[in-house]
């Protein structure tokens, strides 16, 4: 099944995709499912694990910002704005 998904493209990388498209009659989006797939699966192999969401997420947080203190010193106070 295929979703449905938007992406924003350089000029350069569209004019790329149109030349293709025209010089193997595959549509821009076939050859974007296709190079995508293979780019996916070089980095898969690269990390040699599969990719989970637990490890998505580590990577993620590295990038949060966090509150003064820890969540379960002042949970309430963050979430609901009640002070102690």
């Amino acid at each position: 099944m295929l979703n449905r998904t938007q992406i924003m493209l350089g000029d350069e990388i569209k004019q790329d995709l149109k030349y293709l498209s025209a010089n193997t009659g595959k549509s821009m989006s076939e050859l974007v499912r296709t190079l995508l797939a293979g780019a996916v699966a070089k980095e898969i192999k690269l990390n040699k694990k599969k990719l989970t969401s637990k490890s998505l997420l580590l990577k993620i947080d590295k990038y949060a910002v966090h509150g003064p203190g820890t969540p379960e010193e002042d949970m309430d106070k963050y979430i609901y704005g009640i002070k102690k």
